[in-house]
């Protein structure tokens, strides 16, 4: 089973539950129904690590690595509170949107919340690739860290300067949404990209004009 996770700061019978979010399937749903047709059923079902920044899109759950340096490769949600939604944001920066609709956040000492209801910087985070898994970089340059407390369960905060065992997680994410999944169409599918893609490419809202150009170029009109 993974370890359970509490915010440093959270209260009362919170503490035992980790603010995270519900896995939705309106993620690039018009890509994934095409790829999926076209692939045995076995090969998208499941979750998988996450193994480049390529990799990181749609639901995605963020697991410890066990003192003894065993990592839940393995392991799969078995509630909607377990999983993160990732909002790109541009660049390598991302939001984390839980199953209440709120978005993870961080103030200048490390306390992380899930209140928000709309992303600003406190509310972006940076996946920074490492040997053993991922460290999660917040806007005040910080790393989101835990501490080991009693019966198996842990507290996160954002306050550790550097990168070490206690500030590096495996993360999951659903096999469908795993970037060789995504390549793996044909090239009809090849001409299609969805307004939501669009928008998360671009870190932004679009307007109507917009998203018929990118369309467009995308599809290899002028």
């Amino acid at each position: 089973m993974v370890s359970k996770l509490k915010f440093k700061g959270d209260k009362g019978s919170s503490k035992k539950k980790r603010k995270t979010t519900k896995v939705t399937d309106d993620v690039g749903s018009s890509r994934s129904t095409k790829q999926q047709e076209s692939l045995p059923t076995g090969e998208t079902a499941g979750w998988t690590a996450a193994d480049s920044e390529q990799d990181l899109y749609g639901p995605i759950m963020i697991l410890l690595v066990t003192e003894e340096g065993v990592a839940h490769y393995r392991a799969e949600p078995n509630n909607v509170e377990q999983v993160f939604v990732l909002v790109a944001v541009g660049g390598s920066k991302y939001a984390l949107k839980s199953s209440h609709g709120r978005y993870l956040g961080v103030d200048r000492y490390g306390l992380l919340e899930a209140k928000a209801t709309a992303i600003n910087p406190q509310q972006t985070f940076t996946l920074l690739k490492q040997d053993a898994g991922w460290a999660i970089q917040t806007t005040w340059g910080n790393f989101i860290s835990i501490q080991s407390k009693k019966d198996d369960e842990y507290i996160v905060h954002a306050d550790s300067s550097q990168i070490g065992f206690c500030e590096t997680f495996v993360v999951r994410i659903q096999v469908r949404y795993s970037n060789s999944i995504r390549n793996h169409v044909s090239t009809d599918e090849n001409r299609h990209i969805s307004t939501q893609h669009l928008k998360e490419k671009a870190g932004r809202e679009l307007s109507k004009w917009e998203i018929r150009k990118l369309k467009n170029a995308f599809k290899g009109k002028s």
